[in-house]
Formats: C-alpha cells, sequence, structure tokens
C-alpha cells in the first residue's frame, strides 16, 4: 500500500512539473489579455494580486477534496482523462507509455527545479537566454581565458558575439598551432 502510494504520488508531482515547466517557458511566447503586467518564473510569486492567490489556493483544494481516481482504474493517478488514447492497446505498449510518462515527470522534476534555482540566483533563464545566448555572461570569464581563444585585442575568438546578428553567440574553430620551420616532421 505504501509503494501504490508512492507511485501515484510520482506520477502526481511529474504531471504538475511538466505543466510548471511548460508554464516557464510560455510567457515568452504568449500571454493572456490582462496577464501583460505580471512577472514569469520566481517573479510571479511577487507580482500576482491576492485575488489571483485565492483562485490559484481554491483550484488546487477543489481538485485535491473533490477529483477523485475512477472507479475501476489502473490506480491512484488514473482520473479518467486521456483513457480512450489507451483503449485497445497491448498490455506491453501500456507499460511502456506509462514508463515514458514517469520517465518524463522525473526529467521534468529535475528540469523545473534547475530552473528554479537559476532564476533565483541569475534571475531568468528564458529571458536570459534570449539576451545573451547560450553561453552568457557568467561563463565570459571562462571564455577569455583559454589561450586558443585568445585573439588581437580583449575581444575572444572563441563563442564571439557578432554586431548586428540575430545569433547571440558563434563559437569558432581554433586554428592548430603552426610549427616551426626548423622542426623535421
Amino acid at each position: 500500500a505504501k509503494m501504490e502510494r508512492y507511485t501515484a504520488v510520482e506520477i502526481k508531482h511529474g504531471r504538475v512539473a511538466m505543466i510548471a515547466t511548460i508554464g516557464y517557458v510560455m510567457p515568452e511566447v504568449f500571454r493572456f489579455p490582462g496577464c501583460e503586467d505580471f512577472a514569469n518564473g520566481l517573479g510571479a510569486l511577487s507580482s500576482i494580486p491576492f485575488e489571483g492567490w485565492v483562485q490559484l489556493v481554491g483550484f488546487v483544494g477543489f481538485h485535491e477534496v473533490f477529483v477523485k481516481p475512477r472507479a475501476g482504474g489502473m490506480g491512484n493517478y488514473d482520473f479518467g482523462f486521456g483513457t480512450e488514447l489507451i483503449d485497445g492497446i497491448s498490455d506491453e505498449e501500456l507499460e511502456r507509455r506509462q514508463t515514458v510518462e514517469r520517465n518524463n515527470g522525473r526529467l521534468a522534476m529535475i528540469g523545473i527545479m534547475g530552473l528554479m534555482v537559476q532564476d533565483g540566483m541569475y534571475g531568468n533563464p528564458i529571458q536570459s537566454l534570449k539576451v545573451n545566448g547560450f553561453w552568457g555572461p557568467p561563463v565570459d570569464f571562462i571564455i577569455k581565458d583559454i589561450s586558443m581563444c585568445v585573439g588581437p585585442g580583449p575581444v575572444p575568438l572563441c563563442a564571439t558575439k557578432r554586431a548586428g546578428s540575430r545569433i547571440a553567440r558563434t563559437a569558432l574553430r581554433a586554428e592548430p598551432p603552426k610549427m616551426s620551420p626548423a622542426v623535421p616532421f
């Protein structure tokens, strides 16, 4: 009974984490009318008004109290949503799909924690990708100290930002060191 409870909790947390990960990225692409001023990521915690928190707590509380697993379902995690997608499939395929869902949920739990930690330490990671590119300013100090990347002047040759380009950073291939003509081989 305890393992069944752990399984249900893992699946539930995985589903919430998958939705949260999408919710971290989506405000950069689309916002509902009237929500343009809300911050996203951890900044949303301080920008949601009191009425919004009441709605969130009410919705989650309603779901916890009134939405129950369906009778005759596969477990405590089966609420009957999307069950038409698994009607008529083999037991092996059902097990594969459940394994895929659990693995994706585990990955999403780690992913949302990483996004939240990065947001808390350095600012919103999605906005940082748009502004600074994949490498971003926190690792510029590493790039400038690589001997193959040091170019003429203060500008590094590896992962440089080209002026007027949509691409934030471009990794360049370093030239192999040229041999002295005095070396016989």
